[in-house]
């Protein structure tokens, strides 16, 4: 795509999480490329931008543009015409977006408008437990709607498929690694305690309870050995709980969520994700990308794909924890064997996730949409 574009990307909020992260890589890059972007986050709380973007982004908040202290309906109907008057301003010849329930909105506020729109499924829908009868019914009904669907995984691909169906074309690309990344590297080995990190929202689908069960059984073996949860949610109480019922206070820690994720993991010495459910788990493809040896529960989706089948990071079988401990006990006690994995593992995801390769497959799939044309 070598002509100049008009680009406008929604997003709920650029607080924190995957998909704020993305979308803010996305619209630096496609700013370096001289195109003209906004990025447009419709949360009514407005919230504030927790990434770091390029000059040359515009960042719009829907909230400053909608009348403020309505009822969540009437709230909901001024952003949505707000964004329906921003996409007629701006005329863009491109539109992208990111979660269920933007793209709902997307898809209702371009309606009419001819500019091509490029909705992104960042979750696995089997994750999507929040979601109303309504939400639902609104996805599976619209989405055949937009021109394209983005999923990150294959096996997200056919469950999208069948919770909506019609869809019109369905590309998959992968989160990128982003380019603030590319250069650091762990701190291997550095003095003092070795640290097993594993980090996530603190729910049910993480696990979190039962690796602590896990690096209780370890402990005794380790005991220079501490386990690092990073992360915020609502087991944080039993999690605390079932720390001290363990006696690991002083050796397990739930420390909460934190802005400087890498800087943990470069100071850590061993990456566990127990998940029992992910749509594309950011903080294993980030933590092998920084050299941090890696230790996964195969679950769907996303660990079969960036370790490559376990070639290049340990991949256990789903709910096998008797694995799983045996696979950490391994990596604990051979620091050599960290190393190489480590190291092995981030040439591995920066040649295939990185920035540039992924952003050519999103080039692509916005080349292929007619019928638009770029800017002037």
């Amino acid at each position: 795509m070598t002509a100049r574009r008009k680009i406008v990307i929604v997003v709920s909020s650029m607080e924190g999480g995957g998909a704020e992260r993305v979308a803010s890589t996305l619209a630096n890059a496609w700013a370096n490329l001289g195109w003209s972007v906004t990025l447009v986050v419709s949360f009514s709380g407005r919230g504030t931008c927790g990434y770091a973007l390029a000059p040359e982004v515009r960042l719009v908040y829907l909230a400053d543009m909608a009348p403020a202290r309505l009822g969540r309906i009437v709230s909901r109907l001024c952003r949505l015409r707000a964004l329906r008057r921003l996409l007629s301003t701006a005329k863009p010849d491109r539109l992208v977006s990111f979660l269920p329930h933007v793209n709902v909105a997307c898809i209702i506020a371009s309606f009419g408008t001819g500019i091509p729109l490029v909705i992104s499924e960042r979750t696995n829908p089997a994750l999507d437990r929040e979601a109303t009868v309504l939400q639902r019914a609104l996805r599976r009904w619209l989405y055949r709607f937009a021109d394209a669907v983005v999923v990150q995984t294959t096996g997200v691909r056919e469950l999208v498929r069948q919770c909506a169906p019609g869809i019109r074309r369905i590309a998959v690309i992968p989160n990128p690694v982003p380019s603030t990344l590319v250069g650091r590297t762990v701190k291997s080995e550095l003095p003092g305690r070795r640290r097993l990190i594993a980090c996530g929202r603190l729910v049910p689908e993480k696990q979190f309870v039962r690796l602590v069960d896990t690096f209780v059984r370890l402990g005794g073996e380790f005991e220079e050995w501490d386990l690092w949860i990073w992360g915020e949610g609502p087991q944080r109480r039993a999690l605390e709980a079932h720390v001290t019922k363990h006696g690991l206070s002083g050796r397990g820690f739930l420390p909460g969520h934190t802005n400087s994720l890498w800087d943990e993991m470069q100071r850590a010495d061993l990456f566990v994700l127990t998940s029992a459910l992910e749509g594309f788990p950011n903080a294993l493809l980030e933590a092998m990308a920084l050299g941090l040896p890696a230790v996964s529960f195969d679950c769907q989706f996303g660990p079969r794909e960036i370790t490559r089948d376990g070639i290049h990071g340990e991949l256990v079988q789903l709910n096998d924890w008797h694995a799983l401990e045996n696979a950490l006990r391994v990596l604990m006690g051979d620091p050599g064997r960290r190393k190489l994995m480590g190291e092995d593992g981030s040439r591995a995801v920066l040649a295939r996730y990185g920035q540039a390769r992924v952003m050519d497959m999103w080039c692509g799939l916005l080349d292929d949409l007619a019928p638009a044309e770029a800017s002037s």
